[in-house]
């Protein structure tokens, strides 16, 4: 695909609005290429036995500690909705990586605030994700996960098909809604998951 999209550039160099789509193209596969890498070199953490036990609570504030390192412009608001102790998971890279994912996606959406709401019942955990910008069009909402897709220049597309694959492999899912306030929510819900996985 790369070598297609440097055949288009040098054919089409003198249509300004080709090489704008091209551009985008450019990037939506330097985020796949980097994305990839990522999730490859850590595909195997179960296998590996690398898999570690956290709790949701430890795990959100970990995550998010570390995005706030690379995006410390975006004011990022935490709600820890469930008042019962939080319960034990099991984590690896990939879903780190799927979270972090949509977070940037909502930075990139309202640079200035981002907000995450996190509990859990008996079955499973949540996160909510919410944006404050433009939010998104419904006819996108249906293509979540299936295609790459975007509304913006710098595209969404492949972020979210990489994290939703990472989701769906540990059981649960990921949905997408625009707010009625505004803003784009993304929802991810995880199934609980027996530390005795990991031995």
């Amino acid at each position: 695909m790369t070598i297609l999209v440097n055949e288009m550039t040098d054919d089409y160099a003198d249509n300004e609005a080709l090489q704008k789509d091209i551009a985008v193209l450019n990037q939506q596969l330097d985020t796949c290429k980097l994305s990839l890498r990522e999730l490859v070199n850590r595909a195997n953490l179960k296998e590996g036995g690398t898999a570690r036990p956290s709790d949701v609570e430890t795990f959100i504030y970990q995550v998010t500690d570390q995005w706030q390192l690379l995006r410390p412009e975006t004011n990022l608001q935490i709600h820890i909705t469930s008042p019962d102790a939080s319960p034990p998971i099991m984590i690896d890279a990939t879903l780190q990586q799927a979270i972090v994912n949509i977070l940037n996606n909502a930075a990139d959406a309202s640079p200035d605030r981002v907000s995450l709401e996190a509990g859990w019942n008996d079955r499973e955990w949540f996160l909510k994700i919410r944006d404050y910008g433009d939010g998104i069009k419904e006819e996108l909402v249906t293509l979540l996960g299936s295609r790459i897709f975007s509304d913006k220049e710098k595209g969404m597309g492949v972020g979210m098909i990489l994290s939703q694959a990472s989701i769906n492999r540990m059981g649960g899912r990921i949905l997408m809604t625009s707010h009625d306030h505004g803003g784009t929510v993304i929802e991810i819900f995880l199934p609980f998951e027996p530390l005795e996985r990991s031995e």
